[in-house]
C-alpha cells in the first residue's frame, strides 16, 4: 500500500498541474434541408439550438446535397432550426443527446418560400453568416446577432466543423495540430497560451474568420491538419469613427469585458487603434474512483478515491495600433504593432482517500496545488500590398518581429495522514518555468486567387531561451529525509533558421 499511496502521490501532482479532467461522453446529429419540391438546398444556414433557452451552439452550413451534421455534441436537449434565402425559417423537434442515445438523425426539414405582400423594395448589403468559397470558409462574425459581447474562442465553438475541448485545445473536422493565423500570421502560442488568449479576445475585434481544410502554397506546410485565420477589423470609411462595447456575463463568477474600435481615415492615410480587456474566472470539479485489481485473480486489491476542486481567473489585455499609406489605389504599405498580457492564477485542492480490499481507511492525503503563470507578447509588422487586376493577382511582402515572455511559478504539496488524523509524510514539488523567444521573419509572395495559385519565398528564424528550475523536498514524522530541497536546473538555448 505505501508503493501505491507514493505512485498515486506522484501522479496527484503532475494531474494538478495540468488541470486535467475525464472526458465526457459525445454524440453526432444529422439531417438534410430540402426546398417544398424536395431539391436539396446547399448552403443553407442550420444552427443547433439549447432547447432549455434557445441559445446557439453551433451554426454550420449544408453541403451540396442539403446534408448536415454536428459533431462532438455535449449530453442534453436541442432543436435544429434552418433558413436560407428567400425562405422561411424552420425549427426541428425537441430531442436529446444521451449516454444510451449518442446518435440521432432527424427527419428531413422542409423550408417553405417566404410569401406576402410586397410593399416597398429596400435594397441592403447583408453579407451571410456563412460563405463558401473555393479554397476556403468564411464565417462572417457580425452576421449572428448571437457572437455580441463573446470571444473569439466563443465563435470558433460555433463555426464550422470547428470543435474545442474543455482545455481549449482546437481541432478542425476531427484533426488536431490546427494552425492559428492572425491576419495571416502565425501566432507561435503553445495550445494554453493560445487558448486563454482568444478567450481574451472580444469579437467585435474580428471581421472574418478563414477556415482552410486544405490551405494553398501561400501558407506553412505545418498547418497540414488546416488553417483558421482570423482577420481583425480595419474601417475603410472615412473620418474619424470608433466604437465602444463594454459587457457583462454572470454566471458562478462574474466575466466583464470591453473594447475599444478606434479608425482615422483622410486622404491617403489611414490610422487604426483597437483595445480589449476582459477577466473570466471559472472551477472545475473532479471525481475519480479506482479499483486496483490483483493480476492474478483479478480481485481488489486497494480502492482510490479522489475529490478535486478547482479555480482558476485570467485577466487579460490586448492592443493593437496600425498605418496603412496608400501610394495609390493598388498599392499599399503600412505596418502594424500589437500586444497582450495574461495573467494566471489556478488552484486546486483534493481529498484523497486510500482503502484496503474491505472498504478501510489505510491513509488519507490532502494535496493542493498553485500556479501563478504571466505571458506577455509583442510584435511589430511592416507589409507591402500591390494588387494588378481585378482578378485576385497580387504580390504581397511582410516582414515580422515578435518576443514572447512568459513564467510559471507552480507549488504543490500532498500532506498524508494515518485514518486517526495523525501525520505522516510530507512531499513539495516547486517550480519555475520561464520562457523567452525572438521571432523574425520575412515573406514575399505573389498570388492568382482565380486558380488559387502561390509562389514565393519565406524566410524566418526563431531563437529560444528557457531556464527551468525545478525543486523536490520529502518530510516524513517532521523530519527532513533531505536537508535541502533537491534542485534541478534545464538551461537551453536554440536557433533556428527555416526558408521556403
Amino acid at each position: 500500500m505505501k508503493k501505491l499511496m507514493f505512485l498515486v502521490s506522484g501522479a496527484v501532482l503532475i494531474a494538478l498541474s495540468s488541470f486535467g479532467q475525464s472526458p465526457s461522453e459525445k454524440g453526432k446529429i444529422i439531417g438534410a434541408i430540402k426546398d417544398e419540391g424536395q431539391k436539396a438546398l446547399e448552403s443553407a444556414s442550420v444552427s443547433l439550438l439549447n432547447a432549455k433557452d434557445s441559445s446557439s451552439i453551433k451554426i454550420i452550413a449544408s453541403d451540396k446535397t442539403g446534408l448536415y451534421h454536428f459533431d462532438g455534441i455535449a449530453r442534453g436537449k436541442y432543436l435544429v432550426s434552418a433558413t436560407a434565402v428567400g425562405h422561411a425559417i424552420e425549427y426541428s423537434p425537441i430531442f436529446e443527446i444521451s449516454s444510451a442515445n449518442s446518435f440521432t438523425q432527424l427527419k428531413t426539414i422542409t423550408l417553405k418560400k417566404k410569401t406576402g405582400e410586397l410593399k416597398e423594395i429596400a435594397v441592403v448589403g447583408k453579407k451571410p453568416f456563412i460563405e463558401q468559397k473555393a479554397d476556403r470558409m468564411i464565417v462572417n462574425v457580425d452576421a449572428s446577432p448571437a457572437n455580441a459581447g463573446s470571444t473569439v474562442m466563443d465563435v470558433l465553438e460555433k463555426s464550422p466543423g470547428v470543435m474545442v475541448d474543455k482545455d481549449g485545445n482546437i481541432s478542425l473536422k476531427g484533426k488536431q495540430g490546427v494552425t492559428i493565423m492572425i491576419d495571416n500570421k502565425p501566432t507561435y502560442l503553445s495550445a494554453t497560451q493560445l487558448a486563454n488568449y482568444l478567450k481574451s479576445l472580444p469579437a467585435s475585434a474580428i471581421d472574418q474568420l478563414e477556415i482552410m481544410t486544405n490551405p494553398s502554397a501561400k501558407y506553412d506546410a505545418a498547418g497540414n491538419s488546416g488553417i483558421i485565420n482570423i482577420k481583425t477589423k480595419k474601417n475603410k470609411t472615412k473620418g474619424f469613427n470608433g466604437s465602444v462595447t463594454l459587457t457583462h456575463t454572470q454566471g458562478v463568477y462574474p466575466k466583464p469585458s470591453g473594447s475599444v474600435n478606434t479608425n482615422y481615415r483622410n486622404g491617403k492615410f489611414n490610422v487604426f487603434l483597437n483595445a480589449g480587456y476582459t477577466s473570466w474566472e471559472g472551477f472545475q470539479t473532479l471525481d475519480i474512483n479506482r479499483n486496483y485489481l490483483n493480476i492474478s485473480d483479478k480481485k481488489i486489491n486497494s480502492i482510490f478515491t479522489q475529490h478535486t476542486t478547482m479555480k482558476f481567473k485570467n485577466p487579460e489585455f490586448n492592443v493593437k495600433l496600425g498605418m496603412d499609406y496608400y501610394l495609390s489605389d493598388k498599392t499599399t504599405i503600412g505596418f502594424v504593432a500589437s500586444g497582450f498580457q495574461n495573467n494566471e492564477k489556478n488552484r486546486s485542492t483534493s481529498n484523497i482517500f486510500l482503502k484496503d480490499a474491505s472498504n478501510f481507511v489505510d491513509s488519507i492525503v490532502y494535496s493542493t496545488g498553485n500556479t501563478d503563470g504571466k505571458w506577455k507578447n509583442g510584435s511589430f509588422n511592416v507589409n507591402f500590398r500591390h494588387q494588378f487586376d481585378s482578378t485576385g493577382k497580387e504580390l504581397t511582402a511582410d516582414v515580422d518581429y515578435i518576443h514572447y515572455n512568459s513564467s510559471s511559478d507552480q507549488h504543490f504539496q500532498n500532506t498524508t495522514y494515518n485514518p486517526d488524523g495523525s501525520f505522516r509524510d510530507e512531499s513539495v514539488l516547486t517550480g519555475d518555468l520561464p520562457s523567452n523567444i525572438n521571432i523574425y521573419s520575412f515573406n514575399i509572395f505573389r498570388e492568382r486567387r482565380v486558380i488559387n495559385f502561390a509562389e514565393g519565398l519565406i524566410g524566418r528564424e526563431i531563437r529560444e531561451r528557457d531556464v527551468s528550475v525545478f525543486g523536490f523536498g520529502v518530510h516524513q514524522n517532521c523530519v527532513p529525509l533531505v536537508e535541502g530541497a533537491a534542485l534541478s536546473v534545464l538551461a537551453g538555448k536554440a536557433k533556428r533558421r527555416a526558408f521556403r
